[in-house]
């Protein structure tokens, strides 16, 4: 979980591939009209995520896989409150921002979500306490070595592969 650009895509898509889990990107599961909201500068409310949080939410329900990686900005407590009503043991990693230079990040990137709207993003981030902290400056490599450690912590031992033992690549 995280702002924009923060990195939960790229983190998420590299645990899912080391460890053969399936994953998921909640930008494609935002409607046109979403898209075409933040696209031209404007903000969601929660209002707006709602139909976007039930379809992320459907998403993962009907899948059958005991670990599943979602790449999800979940920045109000409204979706967080959503994820958790699913069915299963929910691990918020947040992409802790504070050493990083986002306005650059978000102006490199071809994305729908325009950099103007980071401030307001920030404005809508809570990050729920037991949320896992995952700094988002580090190498990529050592932000898998971060998560696997709190994996091994809060995921019972038969749901996560062996490859666990080995940090990061």
């Amino acid at each position: 979980m995280g702002v924009s650009g923060c990195g939960k895509s790229t983190l998420s898509a590299r645990l899912a591939e080391t460890h053969g889990w399936p994953f998921l990107e909640a930008d494609d599961f935002h409607s046109e009209a979403n898209v075409a909201k933040m696209s031209s500068g404007t903000p969601l409310t929660d209002d707006d995520r709602v139909s976007w949080i039930e379809d992320i939410s459907d998403a993962v329900r009907r899948r059958e896989e005991p670990v599943i990686v979602l790449a999800c900005s979940a920045l109000t407590p409204m979706v967080q409150n959503r994820l958790s009503e699913i069915p299963r043991q929910i691990l918020f990693l947040h992409m802790n921002t504070k050493n990083v230079d986002m306005q650059a990040r978000l102006s490199e990137r071809d994305h729908f979500m325009p950099p103007d709207l980071l401030d307001s993003q920030y404005d809508a981030l809570s990050v729920p306490q037991d949320a896992i902290d995952v700094d988002a400056n580090l190498p990529l490599a050592e932000m898998v070595g971060v998560v696997n450690d709190a994996l091994r912590l809060h995921i019972p031992p038969p749901l996560h592969p062996e490859t666990l033992e080995s940090r990061g690549s």
